[in-house]
């Protein structure tokens, strides 16, 4: 069962990097939480007409809540970058070339 969320969650952490960097400066945790669980949801759709796998609604839900958990990462990584290095330069020793 934690292998199932896990992975439902992994799979699409990056849905919520990626959309960001395709649509532009104009995109929403909403907006991410959308087209991840329209993705989701064809997925789960063309599961249930296959036969061959089961469609679970918990799926549907992990994978839009991994994509905006995605989309949290990427917001942090942008603000992060914007404010600079995360590390401070190292200090410089005067009096000796290299």
């Amino acid at each position: 069962m934690l292998r199932n969320v896990l992975g439902n969650l992994a799979v699409f952490l990056p849905m919520g990097f990626f959309v960001p960097i395709l649509k532009g400066p104009w995109t929403s945790a909403f907006r991410v939480a959308l087209v991840c669980m329209i993705l989701s949801l064809a997925i789960e759709t063309l599961q249930y007409d296959s036969g061959r796998r089961v469609a679970d609604i918990d799926d549907v839900l992990l994978n839009t809540l991994g994509g905006i958990l995605g989309y949290a990462g990427f917001v942090g990584l942008r603000r992060g970058w914007s404010r600079g290095p995360i590390l401070p330069p190292a200090p410089r020793v005067r009096g000796r070339s290299s």
